[in-house]
């Protein structure tokens, strides 16, 4: 005999219909009724559903996505869900732990099989990207160094998610140390805070900043009575041609700040040689050169010196 329940549905005391067939050296010698049924239990096939992670960019959040998926009887039809999926924590990783429960099955089918509530799988959460600008300089009377003050108050932080804690400290240096407006100034950043680790930070590179001269025009007359200190500028750059004249009074002398030079030769570092061949009705012409700091000390028969900027 064969048989078949009515449907593939779960149920118990189901009937079975029967298909006999007869066979032996008597079976011709009598009239047989068949049985036409009988009954049984169809028990619900264990479901399960298993979870696969998505990974995911860092949001602040630890809300995980999952996609779910059966071993089901071909052609069955049903529909998966969950209420809750969720990483262990809301930090940057690699193969992080997700929490899947809430499992349900719904569909046609759903009643024919048992299933699990709760999976569990894994993940990725990967750097946000982190822009940071807003840091500037501040302008500088020359000193002869690159050396640039920075400032982070402004700093701003684009991809930041609120309530985050990620802070820059800067450091920076003038591309030279001329005199110039608008000036590059290179940026070295440091990145910290509790979540600096979850982001992909492009830093700012560079901001701009003015490195001015000093005082544009100083005037020292020679003293009759010993020397005369010529006032500290420190840093002042004198960028135009600075003519030196010899007062009539006085044939000989020592220029304390630079010597002789080509008007096409730029300086910026005084030379301690003496002036030479002074008339007391010439001038002499020098290219740019920079005061030292603490003041230069002009003898007695000193030039008049007339630096303009």
């Amino acid at each position: 005999a064969t048989g078949s329940f009515v449907d593939k549905n779960v149920g118990t005391s189901k009937a079975v219909a029967l298909t006999s067939s007869y066979s032996g050296a008597d079976a011709g010698n009598y009239s047989i009724t068949d049985q036409a049924s009988t009954s049984a239990i169809i028990s619900p096939k264990a479901l399960t559903v298993s979870a696969t992670g998505v990974n995911k960019v860092y949001d602040g959040g630890n809300v995980a996505t999952v996609a779910l998926s059966d071993n089901r009887v071909a052609g069955d039809v049903l529909s998966l869900s969950d209420t809750s999926a969720s990483f262990a924590d809301k930090n940057v990783g690699t193969a992080k732990a997700v929490s899947v429960s809430g499992i349900s099955v719904a569909g046609t089918d759903a009643g024919n099989y048992n299933f699990n509530t709760t999976a569990a799988t894994s993940a990725n959460i990967t750097p946000k990207a982190l822009t940071v600008s807003g840091i500037s300089a501040s302008n500088k009377v020359y000193d002869g160094s690159t050396a640039a003050t920075v400032s982070t108050t402004g700093a701003s932080y684009s991809g930041l998610v609120g309530g985050d804690a990620v802070a820059v400290r800067a450091t920076g240096a003038f591309s030279d140390a001329s005199v110039a407006p608008g000036k590059t100034v290179v940026l070295t950043s440091l990145y910290s805070g509790v979540d600096v680790s979850n982001y992909s930070i492009t830093g700012q590179v560079s901001t701009t900043a003015d490195i001015t001269a000093g005082s544009p025009t100083q005037s020292v007359a020679a003293l009759s009575n010993g020397t005369q200190l010529l006032p500290a500028y420190a840093g002042a750059v004198f960028t135009s041609e600075i003519t030196v004249s010899k007062p009539a009074a006085a044939q000989t002398g020592t220029n304390p700040i630079a010597s002789p030079m080509a008007t096409s030769v730029a300086r910026t570092t005084p030379p301690a040689a003496p002036v030479a061949g002074i008339t007391d009705t010439g001038e002499m012409h020098f290219g740019p050169i920079t005061v030292i700091s603490g003041g230069s000390k002009l003898p007695a028969d000193a030039l008049l010196l007339s630096l303009a900027q």
